[in-house]
């Protein structure tokens, strides 16, 4: 199995960089203040509806490991809104984070963490969801978007 970084790890160097490009001021981007209070918003909404994801799982005793295979089908609380809320809540969170700081690397990194996201992480957990739970996983995706 080739190595790759957890998702948090990922969003959270993600975020790093967004912020070590806006303290250099290399790539600044003239915006008004309200953008910016839209970006503070998007931070506190995305990490409030990822976080809430985490809560559920633990709630449940759940894995929530995304290379180890699940134990419970989770589709109340945020999953019944999305069936990635933790992935949401980090995009809505790398989008408030590069509105905020104002950068062109932010959307860089936010595009590249979508790219991988959806490339790689999502379609692994999908694969294993649906190797454990079938059918049962398979109806819930007819009724619930992979992202919103």
């Amino acid at each position: 199995m080739k190595f790759y970084p957890l998702p948090p790890l990922l969003f959270f160097f993600s975020v790093f960089m967004i912020i070590m490009a806006s303290i250099a001021d290399l790539t600044p981007i003239s915006r008004p203040d309200y953008i910016a209070w839209t970006g503070w918003f998007l931070v506190v909404a995305g990490m409030t509806f990822s976080y809430s994801g985490s809560i559920l799982f633990n709630k449940l005793r759940t894995n929530i490991s995304t290379f180890k295979d699940p134990d419970k089908l989770v589709i109340s609380g945020p999953f019944k809104i999305s069936r990635n809320p933790m992935y949401v809540g980090m995009v809505a969170a790398m989008l408030g984070t590069t509105l905020v700081a104002a950068t062109y690397v932010g959307m860089a990194f936010l595009i590249l963490f979508i790219m991988i996201v959806a490339t790689v992480y999502i379609p692994f957990e999908e694969g294993r969801m649906i190797a454990v739970f079938g059918e049962e996983y398979e109806e819930y995706c007819l009724k619930v978007r992979r992202w919103l």
